[in-house]
């Protein structure tokens, strides 16, 4: 088995709670922990019994590389109703629900309108895709590339878009030339003396 991999089996989620700032360091206040059993699961972290001074959770899908799909992900209130949470991330996302970490260190930073202390669960639906370098590194050179195909796209468009304006303008100055003799002769028959 190579470093850059570890079965779904062995790979273990992590809800860390963090105090409140101290001295410009965060200090570690909980770690919760969860066993995978299968690629496609939903994780509930119970977070009723920590401190009211909780300042910020994150969630770490596994410490390695991999390729995840959010699917679900909320909070439930100490009152039963269901609350949405909000996450920032150190991954990037892919078509869809897709988030890939190309960092052994994959973070999903929540935040909620309703403050920690008031919830009792925060629930996560979660696939997992991919858990090995090597498919990520070809995965990255996959986005990279559709990124480029996107851009030279949009400036193969532009550059339509350009050249049509000149077909435009070139026909309507050709038009205006060839028409100039007729234009010139309508004009002496408008201008021909009256009788009187």
């Amino acid at each position: 088995m190579s470093d850059s991999f570890i079965p779904i089996y062995l790979a273990t989620a992590r809800m860390i709670v963090n105090d409140a700032i101290k001295d410009d360091h965060i200090v570690l206040k909980k770690q919760l922990f969860h066993k995978y059993v299968d690629k496609s699961q939903t994780i509930e972290f119970d977070i009723s019994h920590l401190s009211v001074k909780i300042d910020s959770i994150a969630f770490q899908p596994m410490a390695q590389h991999c390729v995840i799909d959010l699917e679900h992900l909320f909070a439930t209130t100490k009152d039963g109703n269901y609350v949405p949470l909000h996450f920032t991330t150190n991954g990037e996302w892919n078509n869809g629900n897709s988030l890939i970490f190309a960092t052994i260190d994959p973070m999903v930073y929540l935040s909620s309108e309703v403050p920690w202390a008031k919830l009792k669960s925060i629930t996560i639906r979660v696939s997992y895709k991919v858990t090995d370098l090597n498919t990520l590194k070809f995965l990255f050179g996959y986005m990279l590339l559709s990124d480029k195909l996107t851009i030279i796209g949009e400036e193969t468009n532009a550059a339509k878009v350009q050249v049509n304006m000149i077909k435009d303008s070139l026909s309507y100055k050709l038009g205006f030339a060839l028409t100039a003799p007729l234009r010139w002769g309508q004009s002496i028959l408008k201008k021909k003396p009256q009788r009187k």
